[in-house]
């Protein structure tokens, strides 16, 4: 950090700006997903969000403190308050991501699944070729259809 207050002042505004960008480019992540559960939508929302315990509320109000600052130190505790309390770079997006692709596999889970029923009718109709033939037929074309789900979803 500079030495001198102005420059420190940038700085921390600069610290704090790049986790309010994580935490949007995560927000819009989170409101885009088509397969997250509500209940993990609403917890992850309520650590990143404007709400009142939200990380970018809170770090809003410590961008408009540190603009404020007077001294020296004072700009130094606020930096440092950045680095313990907002855990953006090594706790909140690192979850964010695991509860993302967990939900994600929850979702491939339920898919495969689906895809069950088609497999069935290959192993029944194993008597006759044509049917083994279009029965694996439509279960790939199906794997196919899941698998460009995930991707889309990704």
């Amino acid at each position: 950090m500079p030495d001198n207050l102005g420059a420190s002042i940038s700085y921390v505004e600069g610290q704090i700006n790049a986790r309010i960008t994580v935490l949007n480019i995560l927000a819009n992540r989170i409101d885009d997903s088509t397969t997250l559960q509500a209940s993990d939508k609403a917890a992850l929302l309520g650590i990143i969000g404007n709400t009142s315990s939200g990380d970018i509320s809170a770090l809003t109000a410590l961008y408009a403190k540190v603009g404020s600052e007077s001294t020296l130190s004072g700009v130094r505790l606020d930096l440092r308050a950045v680095y313990s309390t907002y855990r953006i770079y090594a706790v909140v997006r690192p979850e964010t991501d695991l509860v993302l692709i967990a939900d994600q596999e929850t979702h491939l889970v339920g898919a495969l699944q689906s895809l069950e029923p088609d497999l069935q009718t290959i192993i029944s109709s194993a008597g006759s070729q044509q049917a083994a033939t279009a029965g694996y037929g439509s279960f790939v074309s199906n794997l196919v259809d899941a698998q460009l789900q995930l991707w889309v979803l990704s």
